[in-house]
């Protein structure tokens, strides 16, 4: 396995290109440890398995240097306010102390089951495709689901049904919200989003929310806006872990 320690400088490290300065050589094919220094660094694995570290310093790490790669990867912000990518495998992304965002992988090649743990700080978490384990950690933090890309159509990042869904641990009401603007915006929706409370489903064309207590899990419920291209709604749904009485300020919807 190669082993790879950065500078206390602003150091670019990746298996096709290294700053002057950085110790050792990592590898598109092989696993990867590499550990930046103290500086804002850039860095990014191969297409296996690897471990990397930001150390102190705003960071931004990539799980690959290519585009698709189906590898789990291990990534840790440390201090700074970093950006972590995830690659198509399941991820681990830990943010450290900062106001970081992790985002758990490709909106249309990822299917990996990713956790990611924003840490302290208010940081910012889109597991993105595949069903993912959120948890924010100290701070105000955004849980973030976008709309994903399969082929010609949309697609929900986060599915329905138990083993389908994201979940969140520790969603905490006056300081964590959820953000679904993009089933409200990638479809140009002309009205207003609407959340329903317990209540059903309504007919409409714009971004409806609802929630159900099951089983001690509070289950957030979603169905998209339409419009004349995209005119069949994209469901998905969320298992936030607990009982929680959720209200139209736990959301960020337009």
């Amino acid at each position: 396995m190669p082993v790879v320690f950065g500078t206390q400088g602003r150091d670019e490290i990746s298996p096709f290109r290294i700053s002057a300065g950085v110790s050792g050589s990592p590898s598109n094919t092989a696993p990867n440890f590499i550990q930046g220094g103290g500086g804002d660094d850039t860095i990014a694995g191969g297409d296996a398995e690897d471990v990397i570290f930001g150390g102190d310093g705003d960071d931004t790490l990539s799980g690959s240097s290519t585009s698709v790669s189906f590898s789990s990867n291990y990534l840790f912000g440390g201090n700074g306010n970093d950006l972590l990518f995830g690659s198509t495998g399941d991820d681990f992304l830990d943010g450290g102390r900062g106001n970081d965002v992790l985002l758990g992988g490709d909106l249309e090649y990822d299917h990996g089951r990713d956790f990611l743990n924003g840490g302290a700080g208010d940081d910012v978490l889109d597991g993105r495709k595949g069903s993912d384990i959120l948890l924010g950690g100290q701070g105000n933090d955004v849980f973030q689901f976008s709309i994903g890309i399969t082929g010609p159509a949309p697609a929900p990042t986060t599915g329905r049904g138990a083993g389908s869904r994201d979940v969140i641990l520790d969603f905490r009401q006056g300081e964590d919200v959820i953000d679904l603007v993009s089933y409200q915006t990638f479809y140009n929706g002309s009205g207003h989003p609407i959340f329903l409370g317990t209540q059903p489903f309504e007919e409409g064309r714009d971004l409806q929310v609802r929630y159900d207590i099951i089983g001690g899990h509070t289950i957030v419920q979603f169905r998209s806006a339409v419009n004349d291209t995209w005119f069949i709604p994209i469901d998905g749904e969320i298992d936030l872990l607990g009982v929680t009485h959720l209200t139209a300020r736990d959301f960020h919807l337009s």
